[in-house]
């Protein structure tokens, strides 16, 4: 759950104040957040029954537009965590980005 926290810190840290999107976020930025991602992909895989990872790994998803990938692992983390608020903001927040394209 640590990296988790840290993680999510860390995005949110990279997304305050800029409510930008996927495309126009800078390189440095992006090669975060798709580093982050790639830690939590092999951090669910070591704690695959902790939801707040999945949930976490399904920001980063978000964060980096992979929508589809996203959307499984909230669906994963709202198994763990039963109903969140967040879980249901993301995922509404997914198909207004999916609706635009």
């Amino acid at each position: 759950p640590l990296v988790a926290r840290v993680a999510l810190w860390r995005t949110q840290m990279l997304s305050a104040g800029d409510a930008a999107a996927t495309s126009e976020r800078n390189p440095q930025q992006m090669t975060e957040l798709n580093q982050l991602r790639e830690l939590l992909g092999s951090v669910v895989q070591l704690e695959p029954d902790n939801g707040l990872n999945w949930f976490v790994l399904g920001t980063l998803q978000f964060q980096t537009g992979e929508l589809e990938d996203m959307r499984r692992s909230l669906d994963k983390a709202r198994v763990l965590l039963g109903d969140v608020p967040a879980i249901e903001q993301m995922l509404g927040a997914a198909e207004g980005i999916a609706t635009e394209h």
